[in-house]
């Protein structure tokens, strides 16, 4: 495991059908407690060493993210700049950063200030935030952003970038083809991920 993600994290080794049916049964058992507390014991998961706690700090996120208000976006930026990589980062993008982004004033601070950051994990955040918005995607917001960094040489944003046009082109694929027509030089990665349901 630790292997498959080039030595970044390290394991207890625990296969994720067996880590989910453990976390289940926790989160059943203690779940009172849980609910009361789950910023503190996300936190407390999300800080230990071993990869497998921090997937199950994500799981409790994941459960309790409609409680998640404006006072939270500092304990998501920790969270994203912590132990960061793609697996994580993702889920907390699609999920948290997201949920989060649905008020609009706060979604365009946060974004101008992740975006002049220089960290390629919270611009990813940013670019795939809209992931499970479907036909509310706001393409107003998202292509500023591609336009922004597009010329990027890090493929996670490259990636990001053609993964958040390909999501917005199930439901705005003449807009998508139109904006990808605009520029002549996307990276292959984004081009190929954009194009994908064109």
């Amino acid at each position: 495991m630790a292997d498959y993600m080039k030595g970044r994290h390290v394991y207890y080794g625990v296969p994720s059908p067996a880590r989910k049916s453990i976390f289940a049964q926790w989160y059943k058992t203690y779940k009172p407690i849980i609910i009361d507390e789950f910023r503190t014991v996300s936190k407390a998961l999300y800080s230990c060493e071993q990869r497998e706690l921090h997937y199950c700090a994500i799981d409790l996120l994941i459960k309790q993210k409609k409680k998640l208000g404006p006072e939270d976006i500092d304990f998501v930026h920790w969270l994203i700049t912590s132990h960061s990589w793609w697996e994580s980062v993702d889920v907390f993008a699609s999920h948290l950063v997201g949920e989060l982004f649905k008020d609009k004033e706060l979604r365009d601070f946060t974004t101008q200030q992740w975006m002049a950051s220089q960290n390629i994990w919270l611009q990813r955040s940013c670019i795939i935030s809209q992931l499970k918005y479907k036909e509310d995607t706001d393409l107003d917001y998202l292509i500023p952003l591609i336009d922004a960094t597009y010329r990027s040489k890090e493929f996670f944003i490259q990636k990001a970038n053609g993964w958040a046009l390909r999501q917005a082109s199930k439901f705005y694929a003449e807009d998508v083809f139109n904006y990808l027509e605009t520029k002549d030089n996307w990276p292959r990665v984004t081009q190929r991920e954009a194009q994908k349901y064109l």
